[in-house]
């Protein structure tokens, strides 16, 4: 029975493990934050890590204490795995929910700001084809986006790259996350927006393109309908010709 007891408690440990481990993962992310040098999802940082800690070791306590006293109640150890497994089944609905939750709004925000850019594009006849442009056609987005720097939340950053007829599909150097990528064809009827993020981590010092489901660039294009050609008139010439061939 002692025996048992043991081995029970050093498979009590082990799970305290997995609940303190995200924690000290999280205590480590908002370390990086406080030196201001990475960019971050916004979120609870501190909060999460202490929560998580505080949990593995109200887990721990009473495994430790039941393995230590070999005469106290099973119902020490039982309250221990239970702890534990409470927190392993709230753990994944949890620890990151941020990251999954900011990249839906802000993919969600990217496609609004491709609409933006047809509307304007409608109005005008043709796309944005300058910064000033860019900026007057998403002037309504809404700010800010879900990235932070050193305290300082990160707007959504338009960036006029340029008529190259294509998506821009890496990062460039000195760009941040939030930053929407903007190109264009020559005559300016055709454009295409991707967008930078920070991927599947709350923290990183670089940002990286957002990807779509099949592991590429996520883009939004959008292209401006083309007048049908206009019908040629007939010469003078054609029309008397015309007139003298009736009846």
């Amino acid at each position: 029975m002692r025996a048992l007891r043991s081995i029970l408690a050093v498979i009590g440990v082990f799970f305290c493990a997995t609940l303190a481990l995200p924690a000290a993962r999280r205590l480590e992310e908002w370390w990086q934050i406080r030196s201001g040098q990475v960019f971050y999802v916004e979120g609870g940082y501190l909060r999460e890590g202490l929560y998580w800690l505080a949990w593995a070791l109200v887990a721990l306590v009473p495994i430790v204490y039941a393995a230590l006293r070999p005469r106290s109640s099973p119902g020490w150890l039982i309250l221990g795995f239970g702890v534990v497994l409470v927190g392993m089944a709230a753990l994944p609905s949890s620890y990151g929910a941020e990251v999954s939750l900011h990249r839906g709004k802000f993919l969600e925000q990217v496609g609004d700001a491709g609409n933006l850019l047809a509307a304007w594009g409608k109005n005008h006849g043709r796309l944005p084809g300058n910064q000033a442009e860019l900026e007057e056609a998403l002037r309504s987005l809404p700010q800010p986006s879900p990235f932070a720097r050193a305290g300082q939340s990160l707007p959504y950053h338009p960036v006029y790259v340029g008529t190259t007829g294509a998506a821009q599909v890496a990062p460039r150097p000195g760009d941040q996350p939030g930053m929407l990528l903007y190109t264009t064809n020559a005559d300016q009827t055709d454009c295409w927006l991707t967008a930078e993020g920070l991927g599947d981590k709350a923290v990183s010092s670089q940002p990286v393109m957002v990807e779509d489901p099949n592991g590429g660039p996520w883009t939004v294009e959008q292209k401006l309908p083309v007048p049908p050609p206009a019908a040629a008139s007939p010469s003078p010439k054609a029309s008397r010709q015309a007139r003298k061939t009736k009846p």
